[in-house]
């Protein structure tokens, strides 16, 4: 961080800055400005400043830089995935809980949106279905049994990203299909090519690992 900022998602502020006065001032000041311009302000739902803070959900630790979840969050999280792990299957109301809040706690685990993707696509088949109740394929039990491990790290946090991501301009796509199969494109070049049978012989793999082949296959194809 170069620059004290604060930043807001509707009514919630963060404030930072690199010291503990610095950050006490800024704080002080929108209390001052709210009470000039009679806006509502809660003291009982202020906090910090602090080293570690609760944010939208999730903590933010200013001393090592990164993003953790609370503890009550990885408890809930392991319950709904240990349900679809022991029943291997869910009502569709449960599966969208489930879905929508490992998404949530992708913020602080790396590769965790990557393992999601199963689950959402399986999700939508059910609902154009119009059916209740979602029965889970072997690939989004294994994602799920990824996120359980993800959970179970002592450890959940994640660095702070304090570098703007690097755009390659390489675009590619898998399908989790035989006949679809995968491609990229990258400066005027393309490849495009269905899957191997053999990749189809036992059990269909996880989009997840599809993707991560078309990455690959760009890789080794304009890799400098």
């Amino acid at each position: 961080m170069t620059k004290a900022e604060p930043e807001n998602y509707l009514d919630d502020f963060l404030f930072m800055d690199f010291s503990f006065d610095r950050t006490e001032f800024q704080m002080n000041s929108f209390a001052n400005l709210c009470d000039a311009l009679s806006l509502p302000f809660a003291p009982d739902k202020t906090e910090g400043p602090t080293k570690i803070l609760k944010f939208l959900g999730l903590l933010l630790d200013a001393l090592y830089k990164r993003i953790g979840i609370p503890a009550a969050k990885v408890n809930k999280a392991q319950k709904l995935i240990q349900k679809a792990l022991k029943n291997r299957s869910l009502l569709v109301s449960e599966c969208r809980s489930l879905a929508g809040f490992l998404n949530f706690l992708s913020r602080a685990v790396t590769p965790g949106r990557t393992f999601i993707r199963g689950l959402y696509s399986a999700f939508a088949l059910v609902i154009r279905r119009r059916k209740s109740h979602m029965s889970f394929r072997a690939d989004v039990l294994q994602d799920l049994r990824l996120w359980n491990t993800f959970l179970t790290d002592v450890s959940v946090w994640r660095p702070f990203v304090t570098c703007q991501p690097v755009t390659t301009g390489i675009q590619t796509d898998a399908a989790g299909s035989p006949s679809l199969g995968v491609g990229g494109f990258h400066k005027g070049s393309w490849f495009a090519r269905a899957w191997p049978a053999a990749l189809w012989s036992g059990t269909p793999p996880s989009i997840a690992f599809l993707e991560l082949m078309g990455i690959a296959i760009a890789f080794f194809l304009w890799a400098r």
